[in-house]
């Protein structure tokens, strides 16, 4: 945990936002902390086709994007990029040893609560989302889950995020944070930072994840987008069975393009960060370390 972060408070259940609709899907419900529906009714979301958007994973921690070696090792370069399809695949590293990002942590799942860390002031609160339709999302209430010696990506860590998720016939299901939500969801200012940052892996065939930011002119909280709602900026990461590490900028997120076109991604006022799973899928998603690159 980094200094001077605190978590919030040890009961409660997430806020689901209002209701919004979409062409991919006008349906959705969101799961509160105690794995029942959120406060506030249902969401849309889009789908992951369309997008020309692709983040690789960052290889300056560890040579490949590989969880780093405690004993120390040589970094690697950054290279970003899409590959024209919104897939990401694993680059390597090379040996000139730059310096990372400086970043500041969302969350580190070490505690077993659905609160992340309280710090800067960001109240970040952690939900699963779907839908509406058919299907599984494990663990239900959500829970952070403990690491097995040997397998954290980063030295330090004993838990992680893991969720499963199988069927729902619409647009999917997903896992998300709100950046501030102690009481109820509010957006945040993410306009001091460059992107985002976490590890993950998702064994199995199916390994696709988009990753959004609800914000103000795409989440229907911030009441600009009428009923073309939930078309929010993001990038698809193609992930790997391996943890691996990986950087998202602002400036890289793109809308899928079915829903109201924004100009640009309002870093001013952002709700939450989600990780979205296409529906059909039977996935096991781990998440850890999910940070805030801070603009240098």
């Amino acid at each position: 945990m980094m200094d001077g972060a605190s978590r919030g408070p040890g009961a409660g259940s997430a806020a689901g936002p209002a209701a919004g609709a979409g062409p991919v899907g006008t349906g959705g419900i969101e799961l509160g902390a105690d794995g029942g529906p959120g406060a506030a009714g249902s969401e849309a979301h889009g789908g992951q086709a369309g997008s020309d958007v692709g983040v690789e994973p960052e290889a300056g921690f560890g040579g490949e994007g590989e969880a780093p070696d405690p004993s120390g090792g040589a970094g690697g370069s950054d290279e970003t990029g899409g590959s024209g399809t919104g897939s990401v695949v694993p680059v390597p590293g090379g040996s000139g040893g730059a310096a990372g990002p400086v970043l500041e942590l969302v969350d580190d799942f070490e505690t077993p609560d659905v609160y992340g860390l309280y710090q800067q002031q960001r109240k970040p609160l952690w939900y699963l989302f779907n839908d509406g339709t058919t299907g599984t999302q494990e663990p239900t209430p959500l829970a952070m889950t403990p690491l097995t010696a040997g397998s954290a990506p980063v030295v330090g860590s004993t838990s992680a995020l893991f969720v499963s998720c199988s069927g729902f016939s619409d647009w999917g299901s997903g896992v998300g944070v709100d950046l501030v939500n102690a009481t109820a969801k509010q957006p945040y200012d993410l306009s001091a930072y460059a992107g985002i940052s976490f590890w993950a892996k998702m064994p199995g065939s199916y390994r696709q994840l988009r990753v959004n930011l609800p914000d103000a002119g795409t989440d229907p909280s911030g009441e600009l987008c009428g009923d073309a709602c939930n078309d929010h900026f993001g990038a698809d990461v193609l992930l790997s069975d391996e943890w691996q590490h990986y950087e998202i900028a602002f400036g890289e997120m793109q809308q899928v393009g079915w829903g109201l076109q924004r100009e640009q991604l309002t870093l001013e006022a952002v709700y939450s960060i989600h990780f979205q799973i296409a529906s059909g899928n039977d996935v096991d998603l781990w998440i850890d370390d999910l940070g805030l690159i801070v603009q240098k």
